[in-house]
């Protein structure tokens, strides 16, 4: 009896069922993750995975070929998901690679301080994903190369009861009822296809399986999977499972996780999420919208680890500062924070929720609001928050001197095996300044003079990425600044701790009653280290080039300043560095071949043909794959555009900002970016100049944007009928004027791919 050479229709249902299974033990994540943005990005890894191991298990090649392709294949959709900004048209450099082995380096730390439901860091979504990939690997192996369902079943069932052990209660029942149910399945299909495919010497055809059979089977596989979760629940959850493998878990709390790092947050919102809106508030005055304050740094991370009690109307206050205060209030409704805290001005000493309400928690150290043990996040919370603000002078600073007995205790404290040559540069850069302040300023002048603000450096603020960046890079952001100051600050002895939360963000609107409303959005993310003063508490610095606290200027003899999307963009990825062929020269013609070698034979026409055969379906796939990317591109920046004018609406101002990012990505194929310190009207005379285009509509265009941002009101009939003359003359000009090569740009250029996941990831919040 001969074996047909096509895979049945029951090998391949085995296999649609051997996917299932990794799908849903994958997605039973949500217990472990604070959200749902890992969804996207994990289970398109176990997609691609599965597919391509199937695909080169049928194509006769062996298990080692199979997991290097489908390995490099999941790295690469990684790299293309949350590192695109550190690529140059979706191809990895030097920062890709930085930026990724700092992610990772970071989790051991991030598990240490953290309790389900995980943040959803990029490193945790990085191994989640190679988690995925090795699962598709394995079942693959096991269940259609060495034929073993129990094998195939073994790791997804691993990954279950990891799950159930250390996850949330939520979605005990859906989730293993679910990878039950497929596990059931596949296992019934598979041995189907076993049976089906063993040749019996004298037996005569067995008739295929019918449809009616074949659906009792799988009613029989939910019922089953149904059962037997019912009957593991009581140790899945809470129960004896539990306790016997992690006695130290504790009572169930909701699923509320503390985070106790929120800067691993911040690169991802500074470079993936700049435009995303994260939250508006309302206020009387202008400040930095604060998070918390981490006082621990271990070497690794800067950490908060402190207790918390319910909030009131009233909040303690346990650093009261002897100068003036001014006290303003806010109010604040978040949108897409996907975070446990509460933004509020420094310090708050009044609190009180709007609309629903809902219970929050205050930490009275760092002076730090989060919401209540029964919430993930505060996404749609509305609350009003009255905080004292200090005012300091630096004379009144300069004239204060530390108390021993006054200074909170913790707040000095360094790892033991720091760099002694830290401590060496702190002495040199405070020589003869006298008390805290001065040595603080002398500290925050040093840094902002001497150093380079960049956001394409790989993240991190551990003790090596701070040699690094003091001894070596000489540029990052607000992390490593933050971070750099604090610890220096630390080895002269003075009490610091690290501060972070947002800018004040773009101004939309002022009120009859002078109360200004702001767009705080992920490129508004911030980081600066606060001093502890006796007399006068904690003191922020400014030691981030091009950033500057509201109502600091005083004493940090800083103008306030800060990254927005009207006046400096995130910055653009830059060109690779390093010296290469020129663009427009002929590229260097490839080596002859040799006339001999491993591929050559006897006659000289079979290798040939076997190496001409692979190179084309080499071409062929990769002619697919670039196709499939172009069409996915192109459809995700239909729904980019789409979802900003959706954004924009009616608001005429809103859409005059729309219109000028439309130009802006028109402008990057042709590697036109805006610097950082760049107005729109000074972008658009460079860009016009660049172009040689005429200056008219850039001017009209730019000054239209520029009242948007910054004019109070509706804008005016006259402005509007600019906007769209102007950006329609320009428009149509760019697009008339592109090259060949620039439309290659535009196809490649990975920045769309952002938007999957934060629509997946934020329910359609993103912009």
């Amino acid at each position: 009896m001969r074996r047909s050479a096509s895979p049945s229709s029951r090998a391949l249902a085995g296999e649609l069922l051997a996917t299932a299974v990794t799908l849903a033990t994958l997605a039973g994540g949500v217990r472990l993750f604070d959200g749902t943005s890992f969804v996207a990005p994990v289970l398109g890894a176990a997609l691609l995975a599965h597919l391509l191991v199937a695909l080169m298990r049928r194509a006769g090649r062996g298990v080692a070929l199979s997991a290097l392709v489908s390995l490099v294949s999941v790295a690469g959709l990684q790299v293309w998901v949350h590192y695109p900004r550190t690529t140059t048209y979706g191809v990895p450099r030097r920062a890709t690679f930085e930026a990724m082995g700092a992610d990772l380096g970071g989790i051991w730390e991030l598990l240490r301080s953290s309790r389900v439901p995980l943040s959803e860091d990029t490193g945790l979504l990085v191994v989640a994903a190679a988690v995925a990939w090795l699962l598709a690997l394995l079942s693959d192996w096991a269940a259609f190369r060495v034929g073993a369902r129990g094998e195939a079943l073994a790791p997804a069932a691993i990954l279950l009861a990891l799950v159930a052990t250390f996850g949330t209660t939520d979605g005990t029942i859906l989730y293993p009822t679910v990878s039950v149910a497929c596990a059931v399945a596949f296992a019934l299909a598979h041995a189907t296809a076993r049976s089906g495919a063993r040749p019996v010497v004298g037996a005569a055809p067995k008739r295929r399986v019918r449809l009616p059979r074949g659906l009792v089977a799988g009613a029989l596989a939910v019922g089953a999977g149904a059962l037997v979760t019912t009957a593991l629940l009581p140790s899945l959850d809470d129960g004896p499972l539990r306790k016997l493998l992690d006695p130290s878990a504790p009572a169930t709390d909701g699923g509320r996780k503390v985070v106790l790092s929120p800067l691993v947050a911040v690169p991802g919102q500074l470079l993936q999420n700049p435009d995303l809106e994260l939250f508006v508030v309302r206020s009387t005055g202008r400040s930095y919208w604060r998070l918390t304050a981490l006082g621990d740094f271990d070497g690794a991370v800067w950490s908060l680890d402190e207790s918390t009690g319910a909030a009131g109307e009233s909040l303690p206050t346990l650093a009261a500062t002897s100068g003036p205060v001014s006290e303003f209030t806010q109010s604040y409704r978040i949108g897409a924070l996907a975070a446990v805290w509460l933004p509020a001005a420094y310090q708050p000493v009044a609190f009180e929720p709007l609309g629903t309400p809902f219970e929050a928690s205050f930490e009275p150290i760092s002076s730090t609001l989060l919401v209540g043990s029964g919430r993930a996040d505060s996404d749609g919370l509305s609350y009003t928050v009255q905080s004292a603000v200090p005012r300091f002078e630096g004379a009144f600073l300069g004239s204060l001197r530390n108390d021993p007995e006054d200074v909170p205790a913790g707040f000095v404290d360094l790892p033991a095996d720091l760099n002694a040559s830290l401590a060496e540069l702190a002495l040199q850069v405070t020589a003869g300044r006298d008390g805290p302040y001065e040595q603080a300023l002398a500290l925050q002048d040093w840094l902002r003079d001497g150093f380079d603000y960049d956001l394409d450096v790989a993240p991190g603020h551990s003790s090596d990425r701070l040699e690094a960046f003091l001894f070596s890079e000489r540029r990052g952001y607000c992390e490593q600044f933050a971070g750099a100051f604090a610890t220096l600050a630390r080895t002269l002895g003075l009490p610091t701790r690290v501060a972070v939360g947002f800018t004040p963000g773009v101004a939309l609107e002022t009120d009859a009653t002078g109360r200004t409303l702001y767009s705080v959005r992920g490129q508004h993310a911030h980081a600066w280290p606060e001093v502890y003063i006796s007399g006068a508490g904690w003191v922020a610095f400014e030691p981030t080039p091009g950033r500057g606290a509201p109502g600091a200027e005083s004493y940090t003899l800083v103008p306030e300043q800060q990254d927005s999307p009207l006046e400096s963009p995130a910055p653009a990825v830059p060109d690779p560095p390093g010296p290469g062929p020129d663009a427009d020269s002929p590229a260097p013609a490839p080596p002859a071949p040799p006339s001999g070698g491993e591929f050559a034979t006897e006659g000289g026409g079979t290798g040939a043909a076997r190496i001409l055969a692979l190179a084309g379906l080499a071409l062929a796939a990769a002619a697919g794959a670039a196709g499939l990317y172009a069409a996915a591109t192109a459809g995700l920046r239909s729904l980019q555009r789409r979802r900003r004018r959706r954004w924009a609406g009616a608001d005429a101002g809103r859409g005059a900002i729309v219109a000028w990012e439309e130009i802006l990505d028109l402008l990057r194929p042709r590697r036109i970016r805006p610097h950082l310190s760049e107005t729109p009207l000074e972008m658009a005379q460079r860009a016009s100049r660049l172009l040689g285009s005429a200056p008219e509509p850039w001017r009209r265009l730019a000054f239209c944007v520029s009242v948007a941002a910054f004019a109070g009101g509706p804008m005016p009939a006259e402005l509007q009928r600019q906007v769209a003359t102007a950006s329609s003359s320009i428009s149509a000009d760019l697009r008339e004027t592109r090259t060949a090569a620039q439309r290659l740009r535009g196809v490649v250029d990975p920045r769309p791919w952002g938007v999957l996941v934060r629509v997946v990831g934020r329910g359609g919040a993103a912009r």
